[in-house]
């Protein structure tokens, strides 16, 4: 008789991990390594799979999720807070790795997640790119701080030493971006289309690129969501409660911000939307995300565009 297809969690740690289906755990603190995931692979391959769903833990979990796609197995990377979530709803408030692991089963099985594809070598280096920058930058903005409240001269030297450093790493990083983007002919076409859009500048369209290379293939309310500018209803019986933003991808949505600032001013039809929603009294920060909103579904649309098969002509005889 056929088996029927399972739904299978895999519960990453940096050292180990564990495998479980819907029902029972089935491995056990399997290494992190390649000789450990050749062994899960090797395990499943027995079995029907029909999803396999692994928590989003960063590097932790890459080269497994890398391993297990090569190896042709169907695999969906979620965030945490979804499966603890609903493992909530099922009263489920115990948390260890082997818990988790058919957790994470019953959440594949439940939700049927969609399927995770690896992404181009040279998205990876872009995201990998735009990660580091934000680090330096981020070291930058508190050297900064601590130079203002600085009052001793030795140390105000060795900050203003420090803030030059992560401004030339700063650059360094950009001419790279610029580089990995100007060698992918995708990306190439792509950061064109975006910094064709007024509020779109080079640094806005590479983190874009690196952080939602999504953008042009879903629709207007998923990229909305995955970018956390979707205004969510709070609302119950006689309670009409304020509309509030929630999750997405706290990076997007500040490069979206900023870019929103100046489209707002530069970008006819951005300004005009802006210009409506003020005149009917909504706040400027609503409106503004409001605009983020508007600008972010408007490049979706050109990639969208720009990615379909365009007509062929017919040539008259």
């Amino acid at each position: 008789m056929p088996t029927s297809a399972v739904y299978i969690g895999i519960d990453v740690a940096k050292a180990t991990f564990d495998v479980g289906s819907s029902e029972r755990l089935l491995l056990q603190k399997v290494a992190n390594t390649n000789a450990g995931h050749r062994q899960v692979i090797d395990y499943l391959r027995g079995r029907s799979v029909a999803l396999i769903v692994i928590e989003s833990t960063g590097i932790y979990g890459a080269d497994l999720v890398r391993a297990l796609i090569l190896a042709g197995l169907p695999v969906a990377v979620v965030q945490p807070g979804r499966v603890r979530y609903f493992a909530r709803s099922l009263n489920i408030l115990a948390k260890t790795d082997a818990i988790d692991a058919v957790v994470l089963a019953r959440f594949a099985e439940a939700t049927k997640p969609r399927l995770y594809a690896l992404p181009p070598e040279n998205l990876v280096r872009l995201r990998a790119l735009s990660d580091r920058r934000d680090q330096v930058v981020d070291d930058r903005v508190r050297e900064q701080n601590r130079l203002e409240a600085c009052r001793d001269p030795v140390i105000a030297k060795d900050l203003k030493a420090s803030i030059a450093r992560l401004e030339k790493a700063e650059v360094k990083l950009d001419k790279a971006m610029v580089v990995v983007i100007a060698e992918d002919p995708a990306l190439k076409t792509k950061s064109d289309l975006l910094q064709n859009e007024s509020g779109i500048g080079p640094q806005t369209a590479a983190i874009l690129l690196a952080q939602l290379p999504e953008l042009g293939t879903v629709n207007r309310q998923e990229i909305g969501a995955l970018a956390g500018i979707v205004p969510y209803d709070r609302s119950s019986g006689t309670s009409d409660g304020k509309r509030h933003i929630y999750g997405g991808r706290e990076r997007v949505r500040r490069a979206l911000y900023m870019a929103t600032l100046a489209a707002c001013r530069f970008n006819q039809q951005i300004a005009d939307f802006y210009q409506r929603l003020i005149k009917r009294g909504k706040q400027d920060k609503v409106v503004r995300i409001a605009c983020a909103r508007k600008l972010l579904v408007r490049l979706n649309t050109v990639l969208a565009n720009a990615a379909k098969p365009k007509p062929q002509e017919t040539v008259m005889a």
